[in-house]
C-alpha cells in the first residue's frame, strides 16, 4: 500500500467516529441474593473501548426482591465502526464486605438500534430470566454472643448487651433489632430497632416479676437482607416488683409520694410549698434567692415582688406602675384634673389641656375657649362673661354690688364720695359733698355756701353781715369780728371757697 493510500486510510479513521449511529442497550438482571434492590441500589457499567463512549446508568429503579428479573436501558451508547466502539457490561453495588463486582458479557459491538444485554450476549429480543446476569448480595455478619439479667434495683426489668460484629465488618450494616420471646424457640417480638452503631445494650422494663425472658438480635442491610440472628440468652426477674404508682421509676419505699411522678428522689426542687427531691426540706434552696419584679415569688416568702411598690398604691413597677413614687399614679387609676397621666395609658386624659393659654386646664376652667374666663380672674360687671367662672354673669355676681352705682338719685353706699348729682347728701360723712342750698351736718365751723342770709350751722363765728345767728346779740361790728367788706371781704370768701374746695377733694 502506497503513502497515498496510507493517507485514505488515517483520513476514514477520523471521519468514522463522526459517522456513527447511536445505539441502545436493555440490560437484563436477575437478583440471586437476599435483600431486596431498590431506586439506584446498583449501577450499570458501560465501558468502551476507548472510553469515549463509556456511559454509567443506576437501577433497578422499583423493588427487585430476590428471584426476580428487570431489564435497564442504557441509552446514548456508539455502535460499532467497525474497529472501535466495543462494549464491556458490569453490574456494581456494595455489599457486606465490599463492594461487589458482578462481570456481564463482554466484547459488545452494538449496531445502530436497540438490542437486549444479557448472560447470553447481544440479542434482539428479550432473553429468558435464566440467562439474565446475575446479581447477589449477602447477608451481614451476625453477632456472636449476647448476655441478658435482671436490672437492680428493678427486679421487673432486664438488662441486654450483645457484641462480636463491628461497623468495620459490614459495607453495608444499616440497622438491628433485639426481640424477645417466653421461650427459647420463640415465637419474638420485637423490643427496639436502632442502628447499628448506636449502642449495644438495652434495658428491657415492665416485665412480669418471677417471670424468665429469652432474647436475640440481628443485623439488616441496606438491602433488607437479615443476618442470622445472634445466640439466645435468658433473664429471670426475681420477685415481685415493688409497687411504683406514678411510673417515676422509685417505688412506694423510696418514693415520698408515690402518686406524683414529679416527686421522688433527686427531682428538682421548685418553689412551690412541696418537697419535690424527698430530702425532708421544703423548698430548699430557695430562700437565699433575691427577689426580683417579675410576678414570681423567687424567694419563697408567700409574697411575689415583695419590695418593688414604693408609692405603696398596691401596684408595682413590672405590674404596670408607670410612677412608683406618685400614690394617685399607677395602671387603671382615675384620671385627675392634674396634668398627668393617672392611669398610666400613656397621656393624661384628652380635657388635661389649656386652650385659651389662661393658666387653666380644661377640666378646671369653665371656658377653656376665653381667656378672659378662668377661676382666678376679678369678675368684670360690665362684658356679659363669668369671668370670675362662678356662674354669675356680671351685675348678677356679688363681686358687682359696691363697684358701680345703679342709678342716679342716691348714693348707694357709705363712702365719703358722693357719686351722684342728687340734690340730697346721701351720706353720713362729715364733709358736705354736693353745691345744695341745705348744710347737711352741724359739724363744720365754716358754712360751706354763701348762697342765703342765714347761718346753717352754729358756728362762733358769722359768716356773712347780715344776721347775728348766734343770738348774742347785734349784728357783728366791723373789724376782725364785725362786718367783713371791701377788699377784705372778698379775699375772705376767696378762702372760704378753696377751703371748701380742698375738703370736698378729700
Amino acid at each position: 500500500m502506497g503513502q497515498a493510500a496510507s493517507m485514505r486510510r488515517t483520513l476514514l479513521l477520523l471521519l468514522l467516529p463522526s459517522l456513527a449511529q447511536a445505539s441502545t442497550a436493555n440490560v437484563c438482571v436477575r437478583n440471586d441474593g437476599v435483600g431486596t434492590f431498590t431506586g439506584s441500589d446498583f449501577q450499570i457499567w458501560a465501558d468502551d473501548s476507548t472510553n469515549s463512549g463509556d456511559r454509567i446508568v443506576s437501577g433497578p429503579g422499583s423493588s427487585l426482591a430476590p428471584g426476580q428479573g428487570t431489564c435497564v436501558t442504557v441509552s446514548s451508547l456508539i455502535e460499532w465502526s467497525g474497529f472501535q466502539h466495543v462494549y464491556d457490561f458490569t453490574i456494581r453495588f456494595a455489599d457486606s464486605t465490599d463492594l461487589e463486582i458482578e462481570q456481564g458479557p463482554s466484547g459488545i459491538q452494538l449496531p445502530s438500534g436497540t438490542r437486549y444485554i444479557s448472560d447470553a450476549g447481544m440479542t434482539v429480543s428479550q432473553p429468558q430470566l435464566s440467562d439474565y446476569i446475575s446479581i447477589s448480595n449477602e447477608a451481614p455478619p451476625a453477632f456472636t454472643s449476647i448476655s441478658a439479667y435482671a436490672q437492680s434495683p428493678t427486679d421487673s426489668s432486664c438488662y441486654i448487651w450483645w457484641s462480636g460484629v463491628t461497623s468495620a465488618d459490614a459495607e453495608d450494616w444499616q440497622y438491628l433489632r433485639l426481640e424477645r420471646s417466653g421461650s427459647a424457640s420463640g415465637p419474638w417480638t420485637q423490643v427496639r430497632e436502632s442502628w447499628v452503631w448506636a449502642s449495644n445494650n438495652w434495658v428491657d422494663t415492665t416485665l412480669s416479676p418471677s417471670s424468665t425472658y429469652w432474647y436475640r438480635v440481628t443485623n439488616y442491610d441496606t438491602y433488607e437482607a437479615a443476618s442470622a440472628p445472634s445466640p439466645v440468652d435468658d433473664c429471670t426477674t426475681t420477685s415481685a416488683a415493688p409497687v411504683d404508682a406514678d411510673g417515676d421509676g422509685w417505688d412506694v419505699s423510696q418514693d415520698c409520694n408515690d402518686g406524683d411522678p414529679s416527686i421522688h428522689p433527686g427531682a428538682s426542687e421548685s418553689c412551690d410549698g412541696v418537697d419535690e427531691n424527698c430530702d425532708g426540706v421544703v423548698d430548699d434552696g430557695f430562700g437565699s434567692i433575691p427577689e426580683t419584679c417579675d410576678g414570681t415569688d423567687e424567694n419563697c416568702d408567700g409574697q411575689i415582688d415583695e419590695g418593688f411598690d414604693a408609692d405603696g398604691d398596691g401596684m408595682t413597677s413590672c405590674g404596670g406602675d408607670c410612677n412608683d413614687a406618685a400614690v394617685d399614679v399607677y395602671l387603671g387609676a382615675p384620671e385627675d384634673c392634674d396634668g398627668v397621666d393617672n392611669n398610666c395609658d400613656g397621656a393624661p386624659a384628652s380635657n388635661e389641656v389649656d386652650g385659651d393659654g389662661d393658666g387653666w386646664m380644661q377640666c378646671e376652667d369653665c371656658d377653656d375657649g376665653d381667656a378672659d374666663a378662668a377661676p382666678n380672674l376679678a369678675e368684670d360687671c360690665f362684658d356679659g362673661v363669668d369671668n370670675d367662672c362662678d356662674g354669675l354673669i356680671d351685675a348678677a355676681d356679688d363681686d358687682c354690688e359696691v363697684l358701680a352705682d345703679d342709678d342716679d338719685s342716691a348714693d348707694d353706699d357709705d363712702s365719703a364720695i358722693d357719686d351722684d348729682d342728687s340734690a340730697i347728701d346721701d351720706d353720713d360723712s362729715a364733709t358736705d359733698d354736693d353745691d345744695s342750698a341745705i348744710d347737711d351736718d352741724d359739724s363744720v365751723p365754716l358754712d360751706d355756701d354763701d348762697a342765703t342770709p342765714a347761718d346753717d350751722d352754729d358756728a362762733t363765728v358769722d359768716d356773712d353781715d347780715t344776721v347775728d345767728e348766734n343770738g348774742n346779740g347785734p349784728p357783728d361790728p366791723p373789724g376782725p369780728c364785725g362786718s367783713i367788706g371791701g377788699g377784705e371781704g372778698t379775699t375772705l370768701a376767696l378762702l372760704i371757697t378753696l377751703l371748701g374746695l380742698a375738703v370736698r377733694r378729700r
